[in-house]
């Protein structure tokens, strides 16, 4: 018995570490077999599929439940599929019904703090600024930008981009989070896999992104993401912070 407990103590060391273990427990509470087993089909964390059987175990195995997030939204309408997934997230194209969680972002001052004059924005703002968003893929075929959500749960987190930063033709990672995603490694995540994107046509010589001279936690996202500090730049009509990959894509 003493054995066993120190074994279930090592894995749990070894789960949070690897920041799985809400993943995985969230996944078990929606019945998400999809997340599961894509966990426990990691090469790089193999060492936890001794857990399978405690955290899975049912009559049914594996294919008790379809997942609860589907591809239709209540009323049967057809949301965009994914462009791109992580370990924890996954990013789609915007559309129309994303308002109310862009707004959220919008609104809030605290993200909105180190970003254009620092204001919260309007309602009618945050709509504008959506109906750009919704156009981006039909304007900008090789580049992407979509709302983010979390794989476990389907809770929105905010969004990732790869866009024009201004009216540069330099290519910036862009991303606005909610502050209950801050601090738990989601705006690395996301900007590490759009940094490492292959983008449709031809491949940038790099990849900036850009933040507030005082917005020192960005700051150590992009470098945690990939980019090097490259001092300072001019975007937006401002001076800036400026970070650079000169090999994105790997």
């Amino acid at each position: 018995m003493r054995e066993a407990n120190e074994n279930n103590k090592n894995l749990n060391i070894l789960l949070a570490k690897y920041q799985v273990k809400e993943i995985l427990e969230n996944a078990i509470k929606v019945n998400n077999f999809k997340i599961i087993k894509e966990i426990f089909n990691n090469e790089n964390l193999k060492y936890i599929t001794t857990l399978t059987s405690k955290l899975v175990e049912n009559e049914n195995g594996w294919g008790m439940k379809p997942p609860v997030r589907g591809q239709r939204e209540p009323g049967g309408k057809a949301r965009p599929a994914p462009w791109l997934e992580t370990l924890r997230l996954e990013m789609r194209d915007f559309h129309r019904r994303d308002l109310d969680d862009l707004w959220r972002l919008g609104r809030d001052p605290r993200v909105m703090r180190f970003i254009g004059d620092g204001k919260p924005l309007s309602r009618d703002g945050v709509a504008r600024m959506l109906a750009r968003m919704v156009r981006y893929p039909a304007l900008y075929p090789i580049l992407v930008a979509g709302t983010t959500s979390r794989r476990d749960t389907g809770a929105f987190v905010g969004w990732f981009s790869l866009k024009y930063a201004g009216k540069s033709p330099d290519i910036e990672i862009g991303y606005w989070l909610v502050p209950g995603a801050w601090g738990r490694g989601f705006a690395t995540e996301g900007a590490r896999a759009a940094r490492r994107l292959r983008l449709r046509g031809p491949r940038p010589s790099a990849i900036i992104g850009v933040t507030h001279p005082a917005n020192q936690a960005s700051q150590r996202v992009l470098t945690k993401a990939g980019l090097e500090d490259a001092g300072w730049g001019c975007y937006y009509g401002r001076r800036l912070r400026l970070f650079a990959a000169t090999n994105p894509g790997r």
